[in-house]
């Protein structure tokens, strides 16, 4: 389902907010990269070049991040919401690895996916 800029940056925002673990996926070309973390910034769209940042699971504000990744604003073409309960086949697999998510198409033909993790209740022992 598409949706507007402003509506993807607004869960990107809730995830920063919340600290939720999220995972990012993208392939371009013969790149291809998967990071489990947290967003862990959204530029506002008034600033000259927008982003969203994520960084590994176990960033700490005192040290660089192990790994980090990043999104230019400035390049997305369109925007869609990921939900797993509109799948076909495969569905049982989306929902036990995916909540909900943004996929950024880019104006290079390009995509990527933003998602969060399900809460797992083991993870908070």
């Amino acid at each position: 389902m598409e949706v507007s800029r402003e509506q993807a940056l607004s869960l990107c925002r809730k995830w920063l907010e919340e600290g939720a673990p999220v995972r990012f996926l993208f392939e371009s070309g013969t790149v291809t990269g998967r990071l489990t973390g947290r967003v862990a910034k959204v530029s506002d769209l008034s600033d000259i070049n927008p982003a969203i940042g994520i960084v590994s699971a176990d960033f700490s504000e005192d040290e660089m991040p192990a790994s980090l990744a990043g999104i230019s604003l400035n390049s997305v073409r369109s925007f869609a919401f990921a939900d797993p309960r509109e799948a076909g086949s495969g569905r049982d697999v989306l929902e036990s690895e995916m909540d909900f998510g943004v996929i950024f198409f880019f104006i290079t033909g390009e995509r990527c996916i933003l998602y969060e993790l399900p809460h797992n209740p083991d993870l908070d022992k």
